[in-house]
């Protein structure tokens, strides 16, 4: 036996894989996740309340998986300079070109919040022309230090479900129904 051509192959750290993953839809475990019938969901802030995506029951068994939208591997943003102004930020111009060029099709939906003008002028564009299945627009409070911004924050991410208001919604909406979420701070 010849063990010294035998070349084992080194094993990727986690940071490794992690830093290698092929983007968005090309991600084999969003691959892997999908094919199990659960769903998707980007998001584009971290102000995005990220663990009541988590916490949302899915119809029949399936998940939810919130995926933070980013801008990597946005290489031109021809149309989205068309529909916004060019001083508007890189980020907010290049997730509207990946999203235009159907980079974000493989989401079950899109949640954004008032984190700043740009973003709520970007949600207009996406609503309109990308049209996905589900989008929602979530307020997020700049400070929670009193019992009144603590319960309008409470108001807006628990009681009001997200998607309500919207016709693409309903099948969203309905993963929250009879369902009680309790927020802790």
């Amino acid at each position: 036996m010849q063990t010294a051509s035998l070349k084992v192959a080194k094993q990727a750290s986690p940071l490794e894989e992690l830093l290698n993953l092929p983007l968005r839809s090309n991600n084999p475990y969003i691959q892997e996740w999908k094919a199990k019938g659960n769903k998707v969901i980007g998001y584009v802030c971290s102000y995005t309340p990220e663990e009541l995506i988590y916490a949302i029951p899915g119809v029949g068994g399936t998940r939810i998986m919130p995926v933070r939208i980013g801008g990597v591997g946005c290489t031109h943003t021809e149309e989205a300079d068309t529909l916004m102004y060019r001083y508007i930020c890189t980020f907010t111009r290049s997730t509207l070109q990946l999203a235009l060029d159907g980079e974000y099709n493989y989401l079950d939906g899109v949640v954004f919040n008032s984190c700043c003008e740009h973003m709520r002028r970007s949600y207009e564009f996406w609503r309109d022309l990308v049209r996905p299945k589900i989008i929602t627009m979530v307020s997020v409070p700049r400070t929670c230090h009193s019992e009144t911004e603590f319960r309008w924050y409470h108001e807006e991410c628990i009681l009001r479900p997200l998607g309500s208001g919207h016709t693409e919604s309903v099948e969203l909406k309905s993963l929250f129904e009879g369902k009680t979420l309790l927020l802790e701070v």
